[in-house]
Order: structure tokens, then C-alpha cells, then sequence
């Protein structure tokens, strides 16, 4: 066992950079941390129902990071509710952070319906184009379901 500045050395640090595809697989398997850890990430029951918040942070904000604002658009936010929400600096976390806003505004409003059909339709329209997602994203709700 390794020793740095005098304690032990508990979990090995190896640096590496992940494939965007393997992590995108690694969130749709459902081996990423936050789906397995969390009881409030349990898999939706369909379409229809209400995605929780951390879901929604795993499985869209951290795939399509930067667009959440034509997201929040196609939610019905509007302008003057996005530039408050948009963040001050454009790094990843501030990101998701307008994500986590903007579903939480989603859900409180109600309007359009707070669910993953809703959700589904939004990241499959030709503003936002992430067909892909979409379909990924309906195909891992119904193999639960």
C-alpha cells in the first residue's frame, strides 16, 4: 500500500478519460452511481409517469449539457424565465445547474405535463434534435416497464 503524506493510500487514482460512448451505455444499463444508489431513481413506470429530478439529471442534463436553454424553450419557460436561470459562467456545472432549474420549474407548472412522454417529445423535436436520446431514453422505459 502506497503512502501520500503520511496516510494511506485507500483508492487507487488512475486518471482516465472516459468515451462518451461508454458512459453514455453506462447510464442506459443502469450502472451508473446515482441510478443504483438513490431509492428516488427507481425506473418510471411508463411514459406516462413523473421522471424524478436526479433521472432527469442523469439521464438527459449530463448526456446534452449544453441545451438547456432550447430544452427549457420547448418546456414553455419563457425568455425572461430562461435569463434568469442561465447561468453566469459556461462550465458543466453551471449547466446543470440550469438544467436542475428548469425541470424543477417543469414540474412545479405542470404544464406541459410533467412526464417522460412529454420529455421524450421535446428532445425528438427538430429545435432540440436529439432523436437519438430519445429514442434511447423511450427504449430504456419500456425494457423496465
Amino acid at each position: 500500500m502506497e503512502v501520500f503524506s503520511g496516510l494511506p493510500k485507500l483508492f487507487p487514482i488512475t486518471p482516465t478519460i472516459p468515451n462518451r460512448a461508454d458512459e453514455r451505455q453506462l447510464m442506459w444499463s443502469g450502472e451508473s452511481g446515482v441510478t443504483k444508489q438513490d431509492p428516488s431513481t427507481s425506473v418510471p413506470v411508463s411514459l406516462d409517469s413523473e421522471p424524478s429530478l436526479p433521472l432527469l439529471m442523469d439521464k438527459v442534463a449530463a448526456v446534452i449539457p449544453s441545451k438547456y436553454m432550447i430544452v427549457g424553450l420547448q418546456l414553455r419557460l419563457s425568455l425572461a424565465e430562461l435569463q434568469v436561470i442561465r447561468p453566469q459562467h459556461q462550465g458543466l456545472e453551471e449547466h446543470h445547474r440550469a438544467f436542475g432549474e428548469i425541470f424543477d420549474v417543469w414540474r412545479r407548472r405542470g404544464s406541459p405535463p410533467y412526464t417522460w412522454r412529454t420529455l421524450i417529445d421535446v428532445l425528438r423535436s427538430a429545435s432540440v434534435g436529439e432523436v437519438s436520446l430519445s429514442d434511447e431514453l423511450t427504449s430504456w422505459i419500456t425494457q423496465h416497464h
